[in-house]
């Protein structure tokens, strides 16, 4: 704690609570701040892998409804009747990023449409000059949905689809909601989702199958 209560002290020795997160002063970015330090403490004692998991995540399996497997991943197309729908269950807050993982194919640039809570946001990327698809997180800060405070009782309604003008359809296989960028190190995580329930197209009928 020694080593990392500096980061939260003034020069009086007083906690500051724009950073250090607690019952009053609820903030995310501070937990990461703290969480990030007191994670590589905890792994210089070997008290510690230095596992860090998202707030919340869906990723998508075999199981779910209309799923596409591409390049050992289970996808689906932006370009779609219907866009692809997930709700998180968790409080919005600024300190938050929403992160999804795009498989993007050779070939031309590819644009997407984002609306979380009926904030829409376009994304741009260009595959790399390879012939194998690029698979990448692209992390957007919750505060380009117009999210500046703590919504209480809140979720995140999201929506994934194709932009209008989109030359060719991304994929989407994942999405993670995070404070700091060490919650998209884990390639694998425990379960398929965790704090999300996929609304559409949905999870398959099994019992405990798919990503709910």
């Amino acid at each position: 704690m020694l080593q990392t209560y500096r980061l939260f002290a003034g020069p009086d020795g007083a906690s500051l609570p724009k950073l250090l997160p607690d019952r009053v002063h609820p903030n995310t970015a501070g937990y990461a701040v703290w969480f990030q330090a007191m994670n590589q403490v905890f792994r210089d004692l070997g008290l510690s892998d230095g596992t860090s998991y998202p707030h919340a995540w869906i990723h998508f399996s075999g199981k779910d409804k209309e799923v596409t497997r591409f390049h050992g991943l289970h996808v689906y197309r932006t370009k779609r009747p219907r866009p692809v729908e997930i709700t998180i269950e968790i409080e919005p807050e600024p300190g938050h990023h929403l992160a999804f993982q795009w498989v993007i194919p050779p070939g031309p640039v590819h644009s997407m449409s984002v609306d979380v809570n009926g904030r829409r946001v376009n994304r741009v990327h260009s595959p790399k000059a390879t012939e194998q698809p690029t698979i990448f997180w692209d992390s957007i800060p919750v505060t380009e949905f117009g999210i500046t405070k703590r919504e209480r009782k809140g979720s995140y309604k999201i929506s994934i689809s194709g932009s209008g003008d989109a030359e060719e359809a991304a994929m989407i296989s994942g999405v993670r909601l995070i404070s700091h960028r060490a919650q998209l190190g884990e390639r694998v995580l425990p379960r398929a989702t965790h704090k999300a329930i996929f609304d559409t197209p949905g999870p398959g009928a099994a019992e405990g199958g798919g990503s709910r």
